[in-house]
């Protein structure tokens, strides 16, 4: 085969028992033109016995490049060098293609020279093969909208002389390549994605993304860096965090105790922790609340005394966080407000960062914490009766558009300018980020109180 086009790559560590069904995908392919390489990342289970079945025979075109331990990134890198084809994809040891993706993916990868990247759906599959539900990727039509959520790492076509050109993968980071390669592609040359599915991902237990918590701590560390990346100016942000206080509202819970902190403490020790923010305003109405901060805090944050017609029940506290603003900036206004709100006393520091990072590298007005929800079923009034607004009750078809986001974490980044003039919040350019289910957990009843105090593991 002298007319290799695409050079497929496989990264396994110890996934001997899934290596069988990748690599026969692969040989099962309509298109021909391809290689592969397989990296095996030092395996100690039986991947060489598997290898070897599939390199014996010389006409498979594979190749084998064995080293200990290097990791997913630079082992991606490694393939990357050593390939022959105008075109890359990684393949997961424990995934498999349709037999004509590389065809269709070929085909519109050429379409345009400008064209950096393709992707496509995708099957969720168990260890069984048996299908899960599809995943239904968003068409991006227009480059005009939102490309806050990216493809996946695995299976995507890439145009090798662009990915030398973004120097390769970011050997910092140990996961999240598909993160890393959106963000360097994203404003620099086009992404196209196929809405057919075109490969099966292996959802089980030993799969590097299943650790969640690990997964969205190295995309805040990502966020980070491309935010830095693209914004040369450091822009001006204030943490505003409006309460109400006991001595106004009854229902008010910010300085009841969680394990011997008052609950508002655990918002402003984490805003401290921010590099990013200015300046920390606590605005209240109550007067022992904000004495009591103001002993354990001290000049380390700001304080407003808003004006107690801001703090009835059921009042907006917009006006008290612009007022608390203009009273601590006289002359140049922030550029971004992050508004934290005491109930999430779990959400981390690295959160506030991401929000506030996806803002600057998306150029969003609002940037909002969310977790998905794929299993409750939300329904609307249309007149009529019921009806269901999001696709839970087909379990084989996960529509990225119909994906149900839940609003979490007590925490809200806006543009200054547009929180300023617009009194309803209203958008049409809404970031968001995804946050973990502890981190979101609120605290709005002393029910909430008592399953918080019961939380061992922050």
């Amino acid at each position: 085969m002298n007319d290799i086009q695409i050079s497929v790559y496989i990264p396994n560590y110890n996934y001997g028992q899934y290596l069988d069904k990748a690599i026969r995908s692969l040989l099962n392919q309509t298109f021909k033109k391809f290689e592969i390489i397989i990296i095996d990342d030092g395996s100690t289970d039986k991947s060489s016995e598997v290898i070897n079945k599939f390199t014996s025979q010389r006409k498979n075109n594979i190749r084998v490049i064995q080293h200990k331990n290097k990791g997913l990134i630079k082992s991606s890198n490694i393939a990357i060098r050593a390939s022959k084809g105008k075109f890359i994809m990684r393949l997961d040891a424990d995934d498999y293609l349709k037999k004509d993706a590389l065809e269709k993916f070929f085909k519109a990868i050429n379409q345009d020279q400008e064209i950096a990247m393709v992707y496509s759906d995708f099957y969720i599959v168990d260890n069984n093969l048996k299908i899960i539900r599809r995943e239904k990727k968003i068409n991006l039509k227009k480059k005009s909208e939102l490309q806050d959520i990216p493809a996946h790492g695995a299976c995507c076509l890439i145009r090798k002389d662009y990915l030398i050109e973004a120097n390769l993968y970011d050997e910092e980071f140990d996961r999240q390549d598909g993160y890393i390669l959106w963000l360097k592609f994203l404003k620099k040359y086009k992404i196209l994605n196929i809405n057919k599915p075109l490969w099966y991902y292996r959802q089980h237990g030993d799969s590097l993304s299943s650790n969640s918590e690990k997964l969205l701590y190295a995309r805040s560390l990502i966020y980070e860096k491309f935010a830095k990346i693209n914004n040369k100016k450091k822009k001006k942000i204030v943490c505003v965090i409006p309460v109400r206080g006991s001595n106004v509202s009854n229902n008010c819970l910010s300085f009841e105790k969680l394990r011997g902190k008052p609950l508002i403490f655990w918002s402003i020790d984490e805003a401290l922790k921010s590099k990013k923010i200015d300046k920390i305003i606590v605005t209240s109405s109550d007067e022992e609340l904000l004495f009591n901060i103001k002993k354990k805090y001290k000049k380390k944050i700001f304080y407003h005394n808003r004006n107690k017609d801001y703090a009835i029940e059921n009042t907006h506290f917009r006006k008290a966080v612009l007022d608390s603003i203009d009273k601590n900036y006289k002359n140049k206004k922030p550029d971004i407000i992050v508004m934290l709100y005491h109930e999430a006393p779990f959400r981390k520091v690295l959160y506030i960062n991401k929000a506030i990072n996806s803002m600057l590298i998306h150029n969003t007005e609002k940037v909002i914490p969310v977790y998905t929800n794929l299993t409750d079923h939300y329904y609307k009034h249309d007149g009529k009766g019921l009806k269901l607004i999001n696709n839970s009750r087909h379990s084989s078809l996960h529509l990225e558009k119909n994906i149900i986001f839940v609003e979490c974490g007590g925490m809200v980044v806006m543009n200054y300018n547009f929180y300023k003039r617009n009194k309803k919040e209203k958008t049409n350019k809404l970031g968001h980020i995804i946050m973990d289910r502890k981190s979101s957990f609120c605290i709005r009843d002393n029910f909430d109180f008592k399953i918080a105090k019961n939380i061992k593991k922050f």
